[in-house]
């Protein structure tokens, strides 16, 4: 299956690497918060406030699909990034999987 997105500029792409070939990103964090955990998951799961907490990075984020549940399963995301030979903002649609657990990493 080849890949497709949107690149610079808000062009529409379809890549010629099949999705093996594709860099995956990922990220991750950790912080202990004397907060419940369904206040830790509520937060987590708030996808649309992401870009008034690290609006440097993040700068759109819309929830284009919801669960039964009410939660996003998928969003349309708009980053910045400041050095990248492929341009600065970049678009994307996101799938999201959220599992509230008995513990949670923020």
């Amino acid at each position: 299956m080849l890949s497709s997105g949107w690149g610079p500029g808000g062009r529409r792409f379809k890549s010629c690497l099949p999705d093996s070939l594709m860099k995956h990103l990922d990220g991750r964090a950790g912080a202990e918060v004397p907060a419940p955990i369904a206040t830790c998951f509520s937060l987590l799961a708030a996808i649309e406030c992401y870009p008034r907490w690290c609006g440097e990075f993040i700068r759109e984020v819309s929830s284009v699909e919801r669960g039964d549940d009410g939660r996003p399963v998928r969003a349309h995301v708009v980053v910045y990034v400041a050095q990248s030979p492929f341009g600065k903002r970049f678009e994307f649609d996101a799938t999201i999987r959220s599992e509230q657990i008995g513990r949670a990493h923020v």
